[in-house]
This record gives structure tokens, sequence and C-alpha cells, in this order.
């Protein structure tokens, strides 16, 4: 008698079973593969899965509001306020409460001061963006940008969880370090290293939303520029006259001297009346740097720049601008 046989078992449960095992892995496949980088929430818990998929990918700009400030203190131990003052689909607009620190900008244009773009939070200088920030930000990075007219090599180190600090380099010389901190949503310090060894930064004291003060702008135009002295000394060397208007704020006058021997002096003052404006005399050896603002007077004024310095070796420089400060109106109604 032949040994019984147990029943085959239907294929068709096998193979369902084996095609609901494949269907459902391949829907969590697709929804690992799908699952969107961009979703990511700040958090400085490091067990979070959030926080392993920023550590993955990187982390994308924050999200400025109108309003936003951010406080700083510079070397020099002035403070001055950095505020978001207005937006369009593609930009940020960014304005100061410090009116040396407008000065500046309008002399040098500072590149994280006026524009901004919403994408990467780059600064527009002149004709150029300067990339700060690579984005997605993350540990080991490096791009480059061009910065104050010159090509920066900048890298990247995560020092501690969201917070980077950035070195842009100049071929091999340090030209500027500075720390993004992903809960202040920008910088915590910026340091400049000059080539002869000095250094100029700001480090931030406080930031906070709904700013509340008065912002500054300035407009300038240059009444007249010149350097010297040439091979017969300076010898009373006078820049054209210039038209002062009841909108002008005040008259600047920027120089440089570097004598060993001789005299100098330059002067601007309204053409009526000569004694009411603005004189500076020095007597050599000088290396100095100056700068002044006098009154304005509507009407016309006159630049004369004199003086007696024996040598090769004597130098100049000297800017006159008109200046007018305007305040930003920028509270939304």
């Amino acid at each position: 008698m032949k040994a019984s046989r147990a029943a085959p078992r239907p294929r068709t449960a096998a193979w369902a079973l084996v095609f609901l095992v494949l269907f459902f892995s391949g829907c969590t496949e697709d929804a690992a593969r799908k699952e969107p980088k961009e979703d990511f929430i700040d958090t400085h818990d490091p067990d979070s899965p959030t926080q392993k998929r920023i550590s993955a990918h990187g982390l994308i700009p924050p999200e400025w509001d109108y309003g936003d400030w951010w406080r700083y203190e510079n070397t020099a131990g002035e403070q001055t306020a950095y505020v978001v003052t207005n937006d369009t689909d593609a930009t940020w607009t960014v304005d100061t409460d410090s009116e040396s620190t407008a000065f500046f900008d309008a002399r040098f244009d500072i590149s994280f001061v006026g524009t901004l773009r919403k994408p990467d939070l780059a600064g527009q200088q002149g004709d150029d963006w300067v990339e700060y920030i690579k984005w997605p930000l993350k540990d080991g990075i490096e791009w480059t940008t061009k910065w104050d007219g010159v090509e920066r090599t900048v890298r990247a180190t995560e020092r501690d969880t969201m917070v980077f600090t950035m070195e842009a380099y100049e071929g091999d010389r340090l030209a500027v370090r500075y720390t993004y901190d992903h809960d202040i949503r920008w910088f915590t310090s910026m340091m400049f290293f000059d080539t002869d060894g000095s250094e100029f930064g700001m480090r931030l004291v406080e930031s906070g939303h709904d700013f509340d003060g008065t912002l500054y702008r300035y407009t300038l135009e240059e009444a007249w520029s010149g350097a010297g002295p040439d091979a017969t000394g300076v010898g009373g060397t006078a820049g054209p006259t210039f038209e002062v208007s009841e909108a002008h704020t005040d008259i600047w006058v920027g120089y440089t001297l570097d004598c060993q021997h001789g005299v100098f002096s330059i002067a601007v003052a309204p053409v009526a009346d000569a004694q009411s404006g603005w004189r500076d005399d020095r007597t050599c050896p000088q290396n100095a740097t100056v700068e002044a603002a006098t009154p304005t007077v509507p009407g016309t004024w006159s630049i004369e720049v004199a003086g007696v310095m024996p040598g090769g070796d004597a130098r100049f420089e000297a800017t006159v601008m008109l200046r007018t400060l305007e305040t930003v109106d920028w509270r939304r109604s």
C-alpha cells in the first residue's frame, strides 16, 4: 500500500502572500524616497529624527520677518542694530540705527546692509552677491564667493548643534571668521583680519522681533578729491567751488597726510565768509588720518589745499563730500 501524501497547498495563497509583502515593502521604500528633504524643523534635540535629517542634509536658510533685528557691539565698543525693513518676493532690505554705520555703508557698501537675497541671504555689494553661507549648510563644505571685490574661499565647520563657524581665505591668508547660529537666524560674530595684522569685528549683544527705533541712510555727493604734492610741492592747490543747498546735512572732509618736513593746510568755507568754514593746519612730521564734518550754509563754497613740504616723500590724499542724512520710513501702517 502506497504511503499517503498531504494534499498540495494552493499556489494562489502563497503568491498572494509574497505579492503583499513585496507591495508593502515597495510602498515603504517609495515613502522613504519621497519624504521631502525640505521639511526641516528647528530643534536642538540630538535624538530627534528631524535633527538626524538636518545633520544628514544640512541646514536650510532661516525665515526672517519684517521688523526682525540683531544688535552688535564692534571692536571699538560701539553698538549697532541691523533691522529688516522691507521685503519683496526675492529680497530683504536691512537698515541700521547707527549714523556712523549708515555713512560707512554709503562710502564702502557694507554687504549685509541694504539688499539681501531671500533664497540664500547673500548680500549685494555693487554688482556682486556675497554668499556668506552655502545652503544646505553642513560640516566641512567649501565654496568661493566675491567679497569686497576679491575672491574668497569659505570653509564651514560645525562647532555645536546647528552652530557653524565660517572662515574666508584670500589665498592662504585668513580674511574673515564668522559664526552662524540657526536659533539666532544670523551671525553671532564676525571678525575681519587685515593684511597688516589688525583686527576689526563685531559680536552679537541681543536680537528680537518688532524693532522700535529710528533708522538712517546717507546720500553722498563728492564735491572734490585730490592727491599730491607733485614735484613742485603743494603750493596752493585749490579744488573747484561747489554749491550747497538747504537739503544737505553737512560737509565731510577726510584726508591722509604723510610728510617729514614743512607745513600743510586744507580748508573748506563759504566764498562769502571764509572764516565760517572748516580748516586744519599741520606741521610735519605727520602720519595722520583726519575726518571732520562741518555744518552747511547754503551757497557757493570753495576748497583750498596749501603748504610747502620739501622732499619727494611727502604725500596727501583728500576727499570732500556733501552728506544728506535721512531717516528711514519703514514702519507699516
